[in-house]
């Protein structure tokens, strides 16, 4: 049975619907039924099904590349999941659509470049803490870009004004520049830190380095999942190694002949598997959610003051993480309500949810970093290595 009101759509999706609806088929599963659940023409079964694989630890999986409805199969367990949440997504993107002049939210999956707003730098007579992490992220991408190019050598050199204007060629990655790599953003996530937060300075080494070293690998998969969306659009498996150097499916054979193990195939074989079942679905997920800069940087504090409750740290670093997780979320509130966006609390729900998502990949990541040493790929002192082990 229809709802009395539904929500407003435009002409289009309002055509669609209504022709979906006369015909009495799911949206997702396109069985009959005689009345639609969700508010988006999905069966009962599919609404149930839904509900219940939220809540699962462990996400369904594709057999066939969650390319099931593209080919024209029967939808599998994940790719019905997709389904039901794709258009969920789009419903709460055509109600915000309409509330506003301006679209707030781009069109969920469909990777777009992240919106650039211009924000008011000061909040009341200091700058915002968002604002400040947004430019010392900028600053880490300044840093990473002049010293990735400096440490090519002359056959792929850079020309100084090049490397100014951002005119140079992304280069697949190698196991040496991982190394390489991960030193530059090490050092720069210090000047992140400094920069950011002031209490920073007034740390020990060691504690400086403990919150610096956990926190490069979010950065890491944050950083690369934002700026994949521009970059590479849906070419889902390929993603940033660096700021200049990135990784696909394509160039793995060649990447890891070059690390010079004898398990070549065995190796090969693990990181396809990591591309196809933790990369992809990850990058699908940034672009789903397609954080604009502001957005970025919230989360790029959050997961810096996320600190593991095993871990050895004085209770007042811990209080100043608390105190700094609570301003985040206060000014990211503030920077929707400048924009009069009614369904901030959503919208900062799926924020943290990609924050989560971040942690569980790195995890994933460990694990399959532990595998490229045992077949050789990274040596056992590698800095790449050594970083994920310590994570």
């Amino acid at each position: 049975r229809l709802k009395a009101s539904p929500p407003p759509l435009c002409s289009v999706c309002f055509t669609s619907l209504f022709s979906t609806m006369s015909d009495k088929k799911c949206c997702a599963c396109n069985a009959e039924t005689p009345a639609f659940h969700y508010g988006i023409g999905v069966c009962r079964a599919c609404s149930v099904f839904h509900r219940r694989a939220r809540t699962r630890k462990t996400p369904y999986s594709c057999r066939n590349g969650r390319r099931c409805e593209t080919e024209g199969n029967f939808l599998c367990k994940r790719c019905r999941y997709d389904k039901i949440d794709l258009l969920l997504a789009q419903k709460r993107t055509q109600r915000e659509v309409k509330k506003s002049d301006k679209p707030t939210l781009p069109v969920p999956i469909t990777p777009t470049a992240p919106p650039n707003h211009t924000t008011s730098t000061t909040q009341t007579d200091e700058i915002s803490i968002i604002e400040k992490m947004k430019q010392a992220y900028k600053a880490v991408c300044t840093i990473r870009r002049i010293s990735e190019l400096a440490t090519r050598p002359d056959h792929q050199s850079v020309a100084p004004m090049d490397s100014a204007t951002g005119n140079y060629e992304l280069l697949p990655s190698t196991p040496s520049f991982m190394n390489e790599g991960s030193r530059i953003l090490a050092t720069s996530l210090v000047e992140f830190a400094t920069t950011s937060f002031d209490e920073f300075a007034t740390f020990s080494r060691d504690e400086q380095w403990l919150l610096v070293r956990s926190f490069q690998k979010p950065f890491h998969i944050s950083d690369s999942g934002f700026r994949s969306i521009a970059a590479f659009g849906e070419k889902w498996t390929r993603h940033y190694t660096g700021y200049t150097r990135f990784m696909d499916v394509e160039y793995i054979e060649q990447y890891t002949a070059a690390s010079g193990t004898e398990h070549l195939e065995e190796a090969m074989r693990m990181s396809r598997h990591h591309h196809e079942k933790n990369i992809k679905p990850a990058r699908m997920d940034f672009a789903r959610f397609a954080p604009s800069e502001e957005e970025l940087a919230a989360m790029l504090g959050l997961l810096f003051w996320n600190i593991d409750m095993d871990q050895e740290v004085r209770q007042d670093i811990l209080d100043i993480a608390e105190g700094y997780r609570t301003r985040i979320l206060e000014d990211l509130r503030r920077y929707y309500g400048r924009r009069n966006f009614a369904a901030y609390g959503q919208r900062m729900g799926e924020m943290l949810c990609l924050c989560n998502l971040v942690l569980t990949k790195v995890s994933i990541n460990k694990h399959t970093f532990e595998v490229a040493r045992l077949l050789d790929v990274f040596a056992a002192d590698s800095f790449a290595y050594t970083m994920q082990r310590n994570h």
